[in-house]
C-alpha cells in the first residue's frame, strides 16, 4: 500500500498489492499451508508438494509418523510390520509405504490418522496376553534429574504418601494441566489433561484422580525435548548453544540428522522447570533466522 509486509498478512478489501518474485525460488513452501484461507489455494500447495517435492516429503511424513507413535506411547518399528501396514495401504489406495509417508508429508493424510489404524490392526492380529492400555498409561519415563521427593512435585487430592509417575505418552512439565490414572500396583500416573491417551473409550472413570503441582516455578528439574528444522547454514548450532547457555539452561543432549531437501533436524534434550520457561525458549529459538520450525516432542 505501498509498504514491504509479511506474506501472513492478512488482506483487507482495496488493499493494493505487489508480489515479489525471485528466479531462485524453488515453488511454495509447506509454511503457507498455514497461512492461505481457502481451501483451493491449499489444493493447489499441497498438489505442487505432492509433484515436486515426493522424496522430501518421504522423509518428512517418515520424521512425522515416529513423532506421532512416540507420542502416543508406540514403537513404530513394532507397528510397521506386514499385515499391519497392508491394511494401511488397502485403508488409502496408495501402492506402498512410501506412498503413505509422501501423503502425510504434504498434508494430505494425518500423522495420527495413520498410527491410530496401525495401532488398530496391531491390537486385532497380536491379542496380547497383557492389557496394552494399562502399560501404556503406566510406563513412566524418567525426568532428569530425578525429583528427590517421592511426590515428584506432584500434589494427588485427598491422598498422601502415595507414589508418582510421569507418564511417558505425553511427559507432563509445571505449568501443564494435569490428571491423575490411579494405576493397579504402580501408583498414580500423572498425564497431561489434554493426553491423548485420556480420551481412550477404556479408560475407567473410577481410577481417574485429581492432582496438581505442588510449586510450579519450584527447584525441581525435568527433562524436555525440542524438535527444531531449520536450513543449512553455518554457524546455526553455535547460535543455538548461546542461546542456552545465556538462559542457563543446561543441554543433556543434542543429534540432529540432515533431510533430503538440505534442511536439518535437532533433537534437543534441555533441563526444564516449567511450561513457561520452556515456551519462551520457544519463542527464542524462532526467532533465530533460518529456524522453520520448533515444537515440543512429547514422549
Amino acid at each position: 500500500n505501498p509498504h514491504i509486509v509479511p506474506l501472513s498478512s492478512p488482506l483487507d478489501t482495496g488493499d493494493i498489492v505487489e508480489v515479489m518474485t525471485s528466479t531462485a525460488s524453488h515453488g511454495p513452501s509447506r509454511d503457507w499451508l498455514n497461512i492461505v484461507q481457502t481451501s483451493e489455494a491449499k489444493a493447489k500447495i499441497r498438489a505442487w508438494l505432492k509433484r515436486e517435492e515426493r522424496d522430501q516429503n518421504i522423509v518428512h511424513g517418515k520424521d512425522m509418523l515416529e513423532h506421532e507413535a512416540k507420542r502416543l506411547g508406540y514403537v513404530l518399528s513394532t507397528l510397521l510390520k506386514g499385515d499391519y501396514v497392508d491394511s494401511v495401504i488397502k485403508r488409502w489406495s496408495v501402492q506402498n509405504l512410501d506412498d503413505v509417508y509422501a501423503m502425510i508429508g504434504f498434508g494430505g493424510l494425518s500423522a495420527q490418522q495413520v498410527v491410530n489404524r496401525l495401532a488398530e490392526e496391531y491390537k486385532k492380529i497380536s491379542k496380547p496376553e497383557t492389557n496394552e492400555l494399562e502399560e501404556k498409561l503406566t510406563e513412566d519415563k524418567p525426568h532428569k534429574p530425578v525429583p528427590t521427593s517421592s511426590s515428584n512435585g506432584v500434589i494427588v487430592k485427598g491422598e498422601s504418601g502415595m507414589l508418582v509417575r510421569f507418564a511417558k505418552c505425553c511427559t507432563p512439565l509445571p505449568g501443564d494441566k494435569i490428571i491423575g490414572y490411579v494405576t493397579r500396583g504402580r501408583g498414580v500416573s500423572v498425564h497431561r489433561a489434554d493426553c491423548p491417551s485420556m480420551k481412550d473409550p477404556t479408560i475407567e472413570s473410577s481410577r481417574l484422580i485429581e492432582v496438581e503441582w505442588e510449586n510450579a516455578e519450584g527447584n525441581t528439574s525435568y527433562e524436555a525435548e525440542i524438535r527444531i528444522i531449520t536450513y543449512n547454514r553455518t554457524g546455526l548450532l553455535a547460535e543455538l548453544s548461546v542461546l542456552f547457555a545465556s538462559r542457563d539452561i543446561p543441554v543433556n543432549s543434542i543429534s540432529a540428522h540432515k533431510a533430503k531437501d538440505e534442511t536439518f533436524i535437532f533433537h534437543v534434550a534441555i533441563i526444564i522447570k516449567s511450561t513457561q520457561q520452556l515456551n519462551r525458549v520457544l519463542t527464542d529459538i524462532r526467532n533465530i533466522p533460518d529456524v522453520i520450525e520448533v515444537d515440543r516432542v512429547s514422549g
